[in-house]
């Protein structure tokens, strides 16, 4: 979150699972004249024989300079940044982050080593600011010398960013040292946040996915080119200006359909039960994505309006307006339903508004950094004679809590879901020169009962939990756990001033939940947070017909009528999810409150030898763990959790339930190692939880060691062949039966078994394929298996060419290898061609 200024520009984070939102932001534009005007006074010049060589230097040097200033003004807490105090810090960040480089602090000095050289810097009681700039010159000319963008591999390091510039990772360690969520934007990045939080960007309109490896449309915007022209939800977009989309990443294929206003792209799009793909020709347009989406309830004479917020931009607070003035002209409003499931924040001022429509009074929000600011209702709205209840869910982050947070203490809304994310830091973003940007903390924000959420969240009135329906006993309660805003790197803590409460929910519940689910709850017939709200809104109409009058307009009052409403709903759910844990899984799980967050005597021990454990990229590593309660007293509700957030690894939970006095329990985790891991030391965080809240006193850390993985051993090749009485060679004729064959190549040492090819037929009605799946038990070091897949043409083709997209996957790699046939057609021919044989 972040304050505004007369001049702000607003911006908006991304996951939560990474750097979670901030809502309002200061935006402050420094020339490249202007760094060089600060820098002045601290630089020497150099020499006209040297002006170019060093100019370079020069520009880091400024920037460098700019940013130390702009931190040891600005940030929230003025003590964290004194000289010392960030050189350390930078130099900590470096080795946690680049598990290869070793920090080293003693008596009376402090060091950076890596295996090549060391980088020493005695203490000082006084380091002064040019000193300061000095030392951090010299960690970026060993960054340099010891080739630290080796040392971080290819790829996003979570702390450090993406850019390879040592300056750049420096400063980037500088500002991670500070908080989880300060950090220099490259201009890319830059540019991503400013188009997030403005809700807009050039393109063409759909919100796409990746589904059986190809480009596919989850939703085509109003208003936009991609609905004018008539795509729809679930087309597969086979190709995007001649470029295929099978087997591509998503960021990639984002990056070719957008593009500036008024350029043009053809997009070749595939629906199920189409004859043959079709061509679509778009200009590219200025593209406004509504953050809000509205759904109507009606049951009996009860009528109920969910309001989905995506995120908060710029134009929420007017959207969620006109929804509601939409709802009222038609019905009187029993209830609304503020649907903050996966929202990963925006902007403060937003979060402010959003709450100010439906208070007539109060505190919305207080923010303290080096000054404080209490933001309150402006008596201006009269959304006040209705019933709110706020889902949340362990990615609602930010702005999200800071409504959620405002409704719940001013006795506004009744919150139901899972506890936030907890992120209770508010940013502001400067412009800098090139087209970067500085993110910084500058404040910590507050409920209005003067709580702060900074690492706990907003804790819901019903807390209802998914069980995930899987076979293993890994993440059961979802796969996103243990990877919120206390788990990030270098978080803040909370400061004076305000109070942390680990609240108890006033009712807890379960519900089992499918292995496979849509990204949000409320898409689906099986959403338990939503019976909970209506059977909330039910019992208010009931008891107080279509209007409440003004004396029970409070979220404790509601609670208090409901409880037997909202216990008869998740009672049966609750009982079933349990029931399966213990059936399925043999875990002991009490589905009360378990109130208890410290648990002297029980420990946890990851079985690791001396030095870490060792796997390969894209390998499974076996992680066992071992806990002993030495205490006298049983523990309910306990799970064992792994996660790392610095190298992108997995999280992995394993449930356990009870453990008894005394008792010694055993098990192995599995951990999946991306396959494009950089080899190299990772750390990774292993703990205890009781009833989803981690102790801190049981958490350590182990090492695994990432080896290179495997080159690729399998490689595919796809060729077209005629049927018999063909015409023209290796062309697809009306009715004709021809075979791709799919050549695999075992180029590695080892024998690869249960290895699984898949056919895509991209080319819709007019071709069939007769058998889409075959399976090789097994191929060996050195061998090739042609295989042939039966390709049918029916009696009309349509295109000039057909694309069968070949997927080739096996056990022991979390690799796929694609290959695509483009099958030329009959009617690719011209007329000459086809005289000519």
């Amino acid at each position: 979150m972040t304050r505004p200024s007369r001049s702000a520009h607003q911006f908006k984070g991304h996951s939560p699972l990474v750097i979670a939102a901030f809502a309002l932001t200061l935006f402050v534009v420094l020339s490249p004249t202007d760094l060089r005007m600060q820098a002045k006074r601290r630089m020497a010049q150099p020499s006209d024989a040297s002006v170019l060589a060093e100019q370079s230097l020069a520009e880091s040097s400024l920037l460098m300079d700019s940013i130390v200033n702009l931190v040891q003004t600005y940030y929230v807490d003025s003590n964290r940044v004194l000289g010392e105090k960030l050189i350390i810090g930078t130099m900590r960040s470096l080795a946690y982050a680049i598990p290869d480089l070793k920090f080293y602090e003693g008596l009376d000095n402090y060091s950076l080593a890596a295996k090549s050289e060391t980088i020493t810097f005695n203490k000082a009681e006084d380091l002064n600011y040019d000193d300061l700039i000095g030392r951090l010159r010299s960690l970026v000319a060993f960054c340099d010398r010891v080739d630290i963008g080796q040392l971080m591999g290819s790829g996003e390091n979570l702390m450090l960013g993406s850019e390879r510039e040592p300056f750049a990772i420096v400063l980037n360690a500088l500002l991670s040292s500070l908080d989880a969520h300060s950090s220099l934007l490259s201009s890319d990045a830059y540019q991503e946040l400013r188009q997030g939080t403005e809700g807009s960007f050039g393109g063409l309109g759909v919100l796409v996915g990746i589904r059986d490896h190809v480009l596919t449309v989850l939703k085509p915007l109003p208003r936009s080119p991609a609905i004018r022209v008539g795509v729809k939800q679930d087309d597969k977009i086979i190709a995007i200006d001649g470029q295929s989309t099978f087997g591509v990443g998503l960021d990639r294929l984002v990056n070719f359909m957008r593009g500036a206003p008024g350029t043009r792209a053809e997009l070749l799009m595939l629906r199920a039960g189409d004859w043959a793909p079709k061509r679509l020709k778009l200009e590219r347009e200025l593209i406004a994505v509504d953050s809000v989406e509205s759904t109507e309830h009606h049951r009996k004479n009860l009528h109920i309006l969910q309001l989905t917020v995506e995120n908060f931009a710029s134009r929420t607070t007017k959207e969620i307006r006109e929804h509601i003035r939409r709802f009222r002209q038609k019905y009187q409003i029993n209830g609304l339903v503020l649907d903050l499931r996966g929202n990963p924040g925006g902007l403060l001022d937003q979060a402010v508004h959003v709450s100010d429509i439906f208070l007539e009074k109060g505190v919305v929000v207080t923010t303290r950094g080096r000054r404080e600011e209490v933001e309150s209702a402006s008596q201006l709205h009269d959304e006040s004679d209705y019933p709110i209840v706020v889902l949340m869910n362990e990615d609602s982050a930010s702005a999200s809590e800071i409504v959620a947070g405002a409704l719940q203490d001013n006795g506004r809304a009744i919150v139901i879901g899972q506890p936030s994310f907890g992120k209770g830091s508010v940013q502001t973003v400067f412009e800098l020169p090139d087209q970067r940007a500085l993110k910084l903390t500058i404040a910590r924000y507050y409920t209005p009962a003067d709580k702060s959420i900074q690492n706990v969240g907003i804790t819901p009135d019903v807390w209802i939990q998914p069980v995930i329906k899987s076979a293993e006993n890994a993440n059961l309660f979802g796969p996103y756990r243990y990877r919120n805003e206390q788990f990030l790197p270098n978080h803040l803590t909370v400061s004076s001033g305000g109070h942390v409460d680990v609240m108890a929910p006033f009712i807890k519940g379960y519900y089992l939940a499918p292995q496979s689910q849509p990204e949000r709850a409320s898409q689906t017939q099986n959403d338990p947070s939503m019976d909970v709200a209506m059977g909330v809104f039910s019992k208010l109409a009931n008891t107080y017909g279509s209007r409440m009058p003004e004396s029970a307009r409070r979220s404790a009052h509601w609670m208090a009528l409901s409880k037997d409403s909202v216990q008869e709903i998740l009672a049966p759910l609750s009982r079933d999810a349990i029931s399966w844990l213990q059936s399925k899984h043999n875990v002991r799980w009490r589905p009360e409150i378990q109130r208890l967050i410290s648990a002297s005597g029980v420990r946890l021990d990851i079985l690791a030898p001396e030095g870490g454990l060792t796997a390969a990229a894209g390998a499974t590593l076996d992680i066992p763990w071992r806990i002993r309660n030495s205490s006298g007293t049983a523990f309910e509700n306990v799970s064992v959790f792994i996660q790392s957030p610095v190298s992108g690894l997995e999280t992995k939970e394993f449930l356990i339930g009870r453990i008894g006095a005394q008792e010694i329990r055993e098990g192995t985790l599995k951990m999946q190692i991306p396959s494009g891991a950089v080899a190299g030391r990772r750390y990774v965080n292993a703990g205890i939880a009781i009833d989803a809240q981690a102790l801190s006193a049981s958490q350590d850390e182990f090492l695994i060691n990432i080896t290179d993985r495997e080159p690729t051993s399998v490689f595919a090749d796809v060729s077209f062949r005629d049927g018999a009485g063909s015409r023209y060679p290796n062309i697809l004729e009306a009715e004709e039966r021809g075979v791709v064959t799919v050549s695999l190549i075992n180029k590695g040492p080892k024998v690869i078994k249960n290895l699984k090819i898949n056919c895509s037929n991209l080319g819709g009605q007019q071709v069939a394929i007769r058998i889409p799946e075959i399976s090789v038990p097994s191929l060996m070091p050195g061998e090739t298996r042609t295989l042939d897949v039966a390709v049918e043409a029916k009696s009309r083709l349509e295109s000039t060419s057909v694309l069968i997209g070949v997927a080739v996957k096996h056990a022991s790699s979390s690799e796929t290898v694609f290959a695509l046939s483009d099958v030329k057609t009959a009617i690719s021919l011209s007329q000459t061609e086809k005289l000519s044989h």
